[in-house]
């Protein structure tokens, strides 16, 4: 029987609508997070919404996914794929802006006939994510239909804390410390303030490594996240293989001795300049070290020249470069780090590239372009200690690193401190490992997360009297009060909040309470119940109450909880155990 057709069990059953950028940077990490949280519920159903352009130009894995997770589309007003100016860097960012506001009307609209499509099927969505804050109009959108909404944040959390504080009375020191401290310049930082508490209930973040950061600084940091849902996922990182490639490359590296490769990559978005690539190709050959070079059909474009593809500016060190290393478009970038010939990583250190290092063990030598890329590559070499980031060099109104410059980093991550940085890399890829696996911190707080998803759910499209509520609350708190006054192992840990009652007497000013609540997410009413009873189950106390604005369920569980505590204390209650179905609860109070 299709449960779809069951109005009764779509009522609990959640329903998650993933919406990324169409850029692969944005795709990979929320498909992984997309695929994890489809396993991790049961009966969870997740559609994961990409640009059609993406789709197109198949930057999606489909791989191990599972049943219940739904591809779909959305158009971002260029569905043949979006092409910039070659012309200007006016022209550039006009069309740029263009392509924002393109983006945010054709999404709309799509978006909206998606959520409609879902409504009316008896599938609603519980639940929108969506990835950084290109996609902020999602958010509003999610709010419009009353749907909760969870940001993916795909940079590290240090990168958020700086946005956030730079637009809540930090710009000076943000500014001083970030500018200052990054001889190639800084972050790029949004040009309106994005960051508002309300429009982030919940962020998932790939990490939270911000320890770089200046000590009174990071308590600001501290505190302000403290206020915000953040939950730590990562790595989210999958390795392709069903890319369908000839295998050319894999074969090449079979015939490399252990750590002996040096691998080179800047991504699908940063292009280099004319001359910084022919000071790449002169390093790479007086190295004469063996190397895999990605280079795709970005354009490298120049007033002087006009647009000219990369491979094209290397064409003239060809046939050099073919001695010693192999030139690619394109390849499986996580499989190729983590083989065993590869020996360092020169990296633009984005933010996807940059846990690849980590989780696949391999040194780096950081080439920082723009954007988050100059903080990840302090967080590499300061904070983790992985590699060494290149120093670069002005000339003129252009910025270079010089061939003899990259030839230094290379030997320093390959022989001079290579066991070093191979040692800390290796303890990394260890810790990594570990978070994600069953039991560890990424995989508890996800969990954490859907049965704090299952529990509002379990409110949604209610209502209920009072009367209701403290009867729910009395059925529960017998059903409690017979599970617990079984024998339980002395071992139990005073934290324990399902801890049984005491079997001795109690005195008349002990009691255990429980307490429960409802809430609707469309009018944001709550209904809060409770009950007190003595250590034979006998009913001391008993009441309920509604309030017509409610944040969240877990609020309309905590304010049962305070409502009970204050009836018991008015009835000279001294000693209370307390007891509630909310797990997110009981994890904020204990």
């Amino acid at each position: 029987m299709n449960n779809d057709s069951d109005p009764s069990k779509s009522l609990t059953r959640p329903h998650f609508l993933f919406v990324t950028f169409g850029a692969q940077g944005h795709i990979n990490p929320s498909l992984e997070l997309a695929k994890r949280l489809a396993v991790t519920i049961t009966g969870a159903r997740v559609t994961f919404a990409a640009p059609i352009s993406a789709h197109n130009r198949n930057m999606l894995s489909k791989e191990n996914a599972p049943e219940t997770l739904i591809f779909a589309t959305y158009s971002d007003g260029h569905d043949g794929g979006f092409k910039s100016s070659t012309s200007s860097d006016k022209s550039r960012q006009d069309a740029a802006g263009q392509y924002m506001s393109e983006m945010r009307q054709r999404g709309i609209e799509t978006l909206t006939e998606l959520i409609e499509d879902n409504r009316r099927q008896n599938r609603p969505f519980t639940c929108v994510v969506y990835t950084m804050i290109l996609l902020t109009w999602v958010a509003e959108l999610a709010r419009e239909f009353h749907i909760p909404s969870a940001l993916l944040w795909i940079q590290p959390v240090t990168i958020f804390s700086i946005f956030y504080h730079y637009f809540n009375g930090y710009a000076d020191a943000i500014s001083e410390m970030v500018i200052n401290n990054n001889p190639s310049g800084s972050i790029k930082l949004p040009s309106l303030p994005l960051f508002r508490l309300r429009d982030l209930p919940t962020i998932f973040v790939p990490t939270n490594a911000y320890s770089f950061l200046l000590p009174a600084f990071r308590e600001q940091i501290d505190m302000v996240l403290d206020n915000i849902n953040i939950v730590p996922v990562g790595p989210l990182i999958t390795s392709r293989t069903d890319s369908g490639a000839d295998g050319e490359y894999d074969e090449w590296l079979d015939t490399k001795i252990d750590s002996s490769v040096v691998y080179i990559s800047f991504g699908t978005l940063a292009v280099l300049s004319k001359k910084q690539l022919v000071e790449l190709c002169k390093a790479l050959i007086q190295s004469r070290r063996p190397f895999l070079w990605v280079i795709t059909d970005k354009s490298y474009r120049s007033k002087e020249d006009g647009e000219e593809k990369e491979e094209e500016v290397i064409s003239s060190f060809r046939e050099e470069l073919d001695e010693i290393g192999m030139v690619v478009s394109w390849c499986d970038q996580f499989r190729v780090l983590k083989h065993r010939s590869i020996g360092c990583f020169v990296t633009h250190c984005g933010w996807n590239s940059s846990l690849e290092s980590l989780v696949a063990g391999v040194p780096v030598v950081a080439f920082p372009q723009w954007t988050d890329q100059m903080t990840n590559a302090k967080l590499l070499e300061e904070c983790w200690r992985t590699g060494v980031r290149v120093v670069e060099k002005k000339e003129g109104e252009e910025v270079v690193v010089e061939s003899g410059e990259i030839r230094r980093c290379i030997e320093e991550v390959m022989e001079e401190k290579g066991e070093e940085y191979r040692r800390n890399a290796a303890r990394w890829r260890d810790l990594a490992a570990g978070t994600v696996r069953e039991g560890g911190s990424s995989f508890n707080h996800l969990k954490a997360f859907a049965d704090e998803h299952m529990n509002q759910l379990v409110f949604e499209d209610k209502s209920f009297s009072e009367t209701e509520v403290l009867g729910k609350a009395i059925k529960h708190a017998r059903e409690w009060q017979d599970s617990t006054t079984k024998a339980v192992p002395p071992s139990i840990s005073p934290r324990d909040c399902s801890a049984s009652v005491p079997q001795t007497q109690q005195p008349e000013t002990s009691a255990c309470c429980f307490s429960d609540a409802t809430w609707n997410s469309a009018s944001c009413a709550g209904g809060m119940g409770w009950i007190c009873s003595d250590s034979a189950g006998a009913t001391l106390l008993q009441g309920s109450s509604s309030c017509s604005i409610v944040a969240s369920a877990i609020v309309a569980e905590a304010l049962a909880l305070k409502a009970a505590i204050k009836a018991a204390i008015s009835h000279n209650i001294k000693d209370l155990i307390c007891f509630s179905d909310s797990k997110g609860l009981i994890n904020l109070i204990t």
